[in-house]
């Protein structure tokens, strides 16, 4: 994997054609354990409403991934799902984007709790769920029919208060949408315009 940093951004025209290629085989199979290879016109309802996925792309505008989530059971409870291009399976960018959604959604979406599943034979989503800062809730047997055989899917979860106590010890980094310095700077503006002739003190 090279050292270029990943980061979200909203779909644009052509991504989903480019898209919808990773899932024919290995990365649709270990995504979801379906091998059904979705179509343009599946995904293009969901995408268009631009609230429920984002491609992940590097610093070289490369798109390397796509993160995708859905409400559960109420607001704040969510089910997210990776899916990298075919070339950066096992690279490290899984664990990348995975970062970048769990700052997404818990520092703008207001998410509670995130839950990921897998089945049992992807080892790269396994490696990451096991980690240390995912709860395994549980696993739920013969649930995926791969290649003539029963599968088991694996859950996980991580709570907001975990992610936080995670980014305090140091073992996720945090993802910041804006420059200290810029806040900083308009604090002090605010400050200094409220504290003018120009705003009046009857309130």
């Amino acid at each position: 994997m090279t050292e270029s940093h990943v980061r979200l951004r909203p779909f644009k025209n052509g991504d989903l054609t480019h898209i919808t290629q990773w899932f024919d085989g290995r990365v649709g199979t270990f995504a979801s354990g379906v091998t059904h290879n979705p179509t343009v016109d599946e995904l293009a309802p969901s995408v268009a409403e631009g609230r429920d996925a984002r491609i992940v792309e590097t610093d070289n505008n490369e798109i390397v991934g796509v993160v995708s989530w859905s409400k559960l059971s109420y607001d704040g409870n969510f089910l997210v799902g990776i899916a990298l291009a075919p070339e950066h399976v096992g690279t490290g960018y899984g664990a990348l984007s995975l970062e970048q959604v769990l700052a997404f959604l818990f520092d703008q979406m207001r998410a509670h709790r995130l839950e990921f599943r897998t089945a049992g034979y992807n080892h790269h989503v396994l490696g990451m769920m096991t980690t240390g800062f995912i709860t395994i809730e549980g696993i739920l047997r013969d649930h995926l029919y791969v290649d003539g055989k029963f599968e088991v899917l694996v859950i996980g979860s991580i709570l907001e208060h975990e992610y936080r106590a995670q980014i305090a010890a140091g073992k996720v980094l945090p993802v910041s949408h804006f420059n200290e310095e810029d806040r900083r700077k308009s604090a002090k503006s605010l400050h200094r315009i409220l504290n003018s002739d120009r705003v009046p003190k009857s309130w």
